[in-house]
């Protein structure tokens, strides 16, 4: 047989490439088949990989739209009232409690009842999905039939909508304050409103406090609400900027793991228990590292780290004693410990955030849900002020001075990052010559190179 010439085994070669390729694409799975469909979930979720979780995020300005309630005319898209005055029934069922409110579209609560279900999940150191349904759907009927008589009404059909929760949060709970709220809503021809959890506690600001102040648009919103801790930009009605989100552990999640690890009876979740035993121990007891310190780029959160870092202090500490077990000091000061860094935490997150707020007017700033309204947040949050020599003044002064020192926007990132890039290459330029420069070591000598025979 005569050798394959080099130009025909090229064109062999090919031919088998070109073919494999066929054969390969026609062995893809369709979009519409099931492994399809794996595939283009599992490129979906390689996408959001380090982005936080449970928030839908915008490319370019991190805006995220929770709802637009009302139409392009100033008319509402539910079916409120168009007068000024209305009476709303808010029903709420997003985890462990059962409530239900009457409220004026001025943010006057008229009548409230609330249904605890703590005794049901102290047995089992958590929320059991199935049991708050159950204890949902037995209170429910109770607990709206209290706020309206509270309210001073005869029944649903003296008020004006009926509203209810539709997320985030469990979602057998959820469905049975939607199924009621709708049913009531059906029953009396009333309209139904789909409430978002999330944006309803940053709206809580705007309820008059006090002496009637209320807290005008825009302003800076910390969420600190069971899995979710977000840092918000509160524009408008259905108008958020996230500024920051949960890559991994929220900090209550890792204040109910903290608990659990330390073996504390929690009935009503974690963070009231660690909170007390921290209390009576030394913050500067044990060293515990702060998540993401040098990270200045967003407002992100993480928590994975330091949980991770109280469980091996914990595991050394058992390793130490003859017990196998934590004595009561070192649990309280474990707790002080990693409550301090937990806190340092939420206060990094926070300089970002004003840091990045500077430049425009953002107005005040609101903390609100969950472990935010707890003790330790407000009470770092006023010493941090005393620290920086700022007395404490109300919000309308506050946005004054802001306003006072507003300086120019910052340029788009693309523009930025062209102009370090030519910062840095006209100092490059600039940069004196010290000299000719000195090779390191004698110079190789130049080796005559071998031919190669030709296999015939």
């Amino acid at each position: 047989s005569q050798p394959v010439q080099p130009a025909m085994r090229r064109r062999l070669e090919l031919l088998m490439c070109v073919m494999m390729a066929v054969r390969r694409r026609a062995l893809v799975p369709g979009p519409r088949s099931h492994q399809g469909r794996v595939v283009l979930q599992q490129a979906h979720r390689r996408e959001g990989v380090g982005l936080a979780k449970g928030v839908q995020r915008a490319n370019a300005t991190r805006r995220v739209a929770v709802y637009a309630p009302f139409a392009a005319g100033g008319g509402a898209l539910s079916g409120l009232p168009a007068r000024e005055e209305f009476v709303v029934l808010g029903i709420e069922t997003s985890c462990d409690d059962t409530a239900a409110a009457v409220v004026t579209s001025r943010g006057e609560i008229l009548g409230e009842a609330v249904a605890s279900q703590h005794e049901i999940h102290a047995g089992w150191g958590g929320v059991v999905p199935n049991l708050a349904k159950e204890a949902h759907e037995a209170a429910i009927g109770r607990v709206v039939d209290e706020a309206l008589l509270k309210a001073g009404l005869k029944g649903v059909q003296d008020v004006d909508a009926v509203a209810a929760t539709y997320g985030p949060g469990l979602e057998i709970c959820l469905r049975v304050g939607a199924k009621k709220a709708a049913n009531v809503a059906r029953e009396f021809g009333k309209p139904f409103v789909q409430a978002h959890h999330l944006e309803a506690h940053c709206l809580v600001a705007k309820m008059e406090v006090g002496d009637g102040e209320k807290v005008e648009f825009p302003f800076l919103a910390l969420l600190v609400s069971g899995g979710h801790c977000q840092i918000l930009r509160c524009d408008g009605v259905g108008k958020f900027s996230l500024l920051g989100g949960t890559l991994d552990d929220a900090l209550g999640e890792a204040y109910d793991k903290a608990a659990r690890m330390l073996g504390l009876d929690a009935p009503t979740g974690g963070g009231p228990a660690l909170e007390k035993l921290a209390a009576t121990g030394n913050k500067t007891a044990f060293d515990l590292p702060v998540p993401m310190r040098k990270r200045k780029k967003d407002c992100d959160f993480s928590y994975a780290g330091l949980k991770n870092a109280l469980r091996m202090k914990i595991q050394a500490l058992k390793g130490e004693n003859q017990d196998g077990g934590l004595s009561p000091q070192q649990a309280a000061d474990l707790a002080a410990s990693f409550q301090r860094v937990a806190i340092t935490h939420l206060e990094d997150r926070l300089k970002v955030a004003f840091e990045r707020s500077t430049n425009h007017d953002d107005g005040p700033f609101v903390a609100g849900k969950g472990t935010g309204k707890k003790k330790t947040c407000p009470r770092r949050r006023r010493g941090r002020r005393r620290q920086q020599g700022a007395p404490p003044t109300d919000h309308e002064t506050l946005r004054q001075e802001r306003m006072a020192r507003r300086l120019p926007p910052a340029p788009p990132l693309h523009r930025q990052r062209r102009h370090d890039r030519l910062e840095r290459r006209r100092k490059a330029q600039a940069r004196p010559l010290l000299g000719p420069r000195r090779r390191r070591g004698p110079r190789p000598l130049a080796l005559p190179r071998r031919r190669r025979r030709r296999m015939r």
